[in-house]
């Protein structure tokens, strides 16, 4: 068994991802329009 430690590291990684992620693909999203 391999254990994961999900430290607050880990926690805020994902909340950086959850947030920034929408706004790269919204802004990917303009250049294809534009």
């Amino acid at each position: 068994m391999i254990e994961v430690d999900y430290g607050p590291g880990v926690l805020f990684g994902i909340i950086v991802i959850v947030f920034v992620a929408p706004t790269i693909y919204g802004l990917f999203i303009d250049r294809i329009k534009g």
